[in-house]
């Protein structure tokens, strides 16, 4: 059995972005997360991945991710990932660092935004990790153990070396170091990890602290003669270079000063090489011959108090081991110049190393490849038996820079036909990295998960049957809703956990979505026949007759009519839901509700038109009334009336007033004015030298107002004018 190599947190901090990504993509796998997708700009979206998963509680939930590969979160990242989860109207969000929260990012998704924003540090993302047994790559592993090695050799290879005299100036092998790979890193892009030194030579050349000091005479701003005395510290370095005043330069007066308190010096180097300089005495000459010229005065006149030996460190050769090369650097460590020889790989070499790149991850050999190279990488594309191989790898280090291995989809179906001999392949999805296959196999569905890099295979999960599906989705469809005999017509698998059942039968079909883990119904659709919403209309409304059917995605609508009615009804296409949208009378039924009506106010008349607008609206004419009636459009039952008396009948029943109170038997009508907008109708009538006058209401015939008049004498004549007036 392999053992897995565990995750670390220093193998996580070292990884890229890219990758760090391509983990989390695998653990959401794992986690089942359904519909994991990276986000193709993350920058403007402030988020990388986007997943639903499923929440026994509320149901399902759209998950936002943020990658952070390295460093410290802070308060101020997680309050412009919660403004990311407003604006995309996301349910939870999981801030994810290989490095670590501050404090105060902490505190505020835990007090703040506690259940809506979670966060995975370094060490959560390490131990989810090695908890799903998702590997490193290799060349993960190969580089932290490089660099184990790197340190180790480090120490090997350098010594500490005692000198019998100070350092002048500071000689820090470290800093030597980095300054080489520093250069090889920006001008031959070669990583850090790869470079380790294997042999470090400094040059020391010697150099002598003189002090010094003299008597000058100098002449004041007085015009006197005044004798001063000048003490320093002069630095030898060789014949040609010659400081005679330290104190003048504030670096090598620091240094001087230092190098005065020591007698020795420690160094650390593989080997120092010690230059032949001047001697102890020619220092001494120098010195005086300097001052003497500088000061103006003769070398007795000079007085050197103490000279003291140190060494400079001149040059360091480092010798580098840079991963499967070599290299060397010369470093003047005077004016910090740095040369570098290192030359590339040969090609043979560097297919040589692809080839063992291939073998080791494929178990295969590369049968044909090409190859070529672009700047500082080497780029190789082949195939072997089963696996499609490129890589490109370093020409300087011969560190393999990237690397796509995908096993062919002929060679992942025949290995998974190895693996389930009698199953049936029912659909497999390739990612990146890995394969899943869902295989129906001896009454139940195997979830397989390959490493399409190396042909490695686990079982993931097992499903029950689409037959056990089946007979639980029939179950529940046939209990809820209006269709029967259902019978299985296919399957689909969906997430590697959902079976999705499509039955169907005469009086319908459906789709039932069904956790192949469980047996839970997730979700179902449901769609009766024409057929059969036929029944289920004729069921509810007996006595009714189907006229037509029309369709949407979503329902059925039936134009039905009755002996007295016609309707308008919605029928869901799951049976469930049915909804009267209109119901109205016939035409003549409408009318005869309008005549029993009328007959039972006493109006005789005859139906002049019959609108539905609203309502039925009903107009009507006889020889005394005529008007309006207002019906239900359902029903016919009054909803409002609208009568008024004909002139004529009006006329009739003023003439029976006058002769019931009047006695008046032949009355002659002189005017009559019908005021439709104000309800009524004025009248003059005369019999003989008598004139009546009345205001009628044209609804009851009831006389609202009358005068009479004895049209006689001069007052008449004047009461008449105002009459005619009033009555006008």
């Amino acid at each position: 059995m392999v053992v897995m190599m565990p995750w670390t947190l220093e193998m996580l901090r070292e990884i890229d972005r890219e990758y760090f990504a391509e983990l989390i993509m695998d653990l959401l796998r794992n986690l089942e997360f359904r519909d994991s997708e990276r986000i193709k700009t993350p920058a403007e979206t402030g988020a990388d991945i986007i997943a639903l998963r499923e929440d026994p509680l509320s149901g399902l939930e759209k998950y936002m991710f943020k990658i952070k590969a390295g460093g410290l979160v802070s308060s101020n990242e997680i309050t412009a990932f919660i403004q990311t989860l407003d604006r995309y109207k996301s349910d939870r969000g999981i801030f994810i660092t290989s490095g670590d929260f501050t404090k105060d990012a902490k505190l505020l998704a835990q007090r703040e935004h506690r259940g809506r924003i979670i966060l995975w540090n370094g060490k959560k993302v390490v131990d989810l990790l090695n908890e799903y047994q998702i590997e490193p790559k290799k060349e993960l592993i190969e580089m932290i153990e490089s660099r184990r090695e790197a340190e180790k050799k480090k120490k090997e290879v350098l010594n500490v070396v005692r000198l019998e005299s100070p350092l002048l100036f500071d000689f820090n092998h470290e800093k030597v170091i980095e300054s080489v790979v520093s250069k090889l890193s920006q001008e031959y892009k070669i990583k850090r990890i790869f470079v380790s030194p294997e042999y470090l030579e400094v040059f020391l050349s010697p150099a002598y602290i003189i002090s010094w000091s003299s008597k000058v005479q100098r002449e004041n701003e007085a015009g006197e003669v005044e004798t001063l005395e000048l003490r320093d510290k002069a630095v030898i370095f060789s014949e040609e270079k010659i400081i005679t005043k330290a104190s003048e330069d504030e670096k090598l007066k620091l240094a001087v000063s230092k190098a005065l308190l020591n007698d020795s010096s420690l160094i650390k180097c593989t080997e120092k090489t010690l230059e032949v300089g001047i001697s102890p005495s020619k220092a001494t000459l120098l010195a005086k011959s300097k001052l003497s010229k500088e000061l103006g005065v003769s070398q007795s006149h000079i007085e050197i108090s103490d000279k003291k030996k140190v060494y400079v460190p001149t040059k360091a050769i480092i010798k580098l081991k840079i991963y499967r090369n070599r290299g060397e650097a010369e470093v003047n460590l005077e004016t910090s110049e740095i040369k570098i020889n290192i030359k590339p790989l040969s090609e043979e070499k560097l297919i040589e190393y692809l080839k063992d790149e291939c073998r080791n991850s494929t178990k295969e050999e590369l049968r044909e490849y090409k190859t070529k190279a672009n700047e500082n990488r080497f780029i190789l594309r082949g195939e072997t038996d089963r696996f499609e191989f490129g890589a490109a790898i370093d020409m300087y280090t011969g560190a393999i820079l990237a690397k796509d291995v995908r096993m062919k989809r002929d060679a992942l179906l025949n290995l998974i036909k190895s693996v389930y001999p009698r199953g049936k392949i029912i659909n497999v999805e390739e990612g990146k990295r890995e394969a899943v296959a869902d295989i129906l196999v001896e009454g139940k569905i195997a979830v397989l998960k390959v490493n399409l890099e190396n042909g490695e295979h686990s079982l993931l999960r097992e499903l029950h049957s689409p037959d056990e599906a089946f007979k639980i989705a029939k179950s529940i469809i046939e209990e809820n809703f209006p269709i029967k005999g259902m019978e299985f017509e296919s399957f689909s698998i969906t997430e590697h956990r959902i079976i999705e059942i499509l039955m169907s039968g005469v009086e319908g079909k459906a789709r039932v979505k069904v956790d192949g883990t469980n047996l839970d119904v997730i979700d179902y659709f449901v769609e009766i026949s024409p057929k059969k919403a036929e029944e289920i209309i004729s069921s509810k409304y007996k006595e009714w007759s189907i006229k037509e059917r029309t369709e949407d995605a979503d329902s059925y609508t039936f134009s039905i009519e009755s002996s007295l009615q016609r309707a308008k009804v919605k029928l869901s296409k799951d049976g469930k839901f049915l909804e009267e949208l209109d119901v109205v009378l016939k035409g003549d039924v409408a009318r005869q509700k309008a005549i029993e009506h009328l007959e039972k106010m006493g109006v005789e008349a005859k139906i002049e038109e019959a609108a539905l607008k609203e309502n039925w609206e009903i107009v009507f004419i006889g020889d005394e009334r005529f008007g309006k009636i207002t019906l239900d459009r359902k029903d016919g039952s009054l909803i409002e009336e609208e009568i008024n008396y004909t002139e004529r009948a009006l006329e009739k029943l003023y003439y029976e007033h006058l002769k019931l109170k009047y006695g008046e038997e032949n009355p002659i009508t002189e005017r009559m004015t019908h005021y439709r907008d104000k309800g009524y109708l004025t009248i003059k009538v005369s019999s003989g030298n008598t004139l009546y006058y009345a205001k009628i209401d044209v609804k009851t015939g009831r006389v609202i107002e009358e005068d009479k008049l004895i049209d006689r004498g001069l007052m008449a004549r004047i009461k008449k004018m105002q009459l005619e007036s009033k009555y006008k």
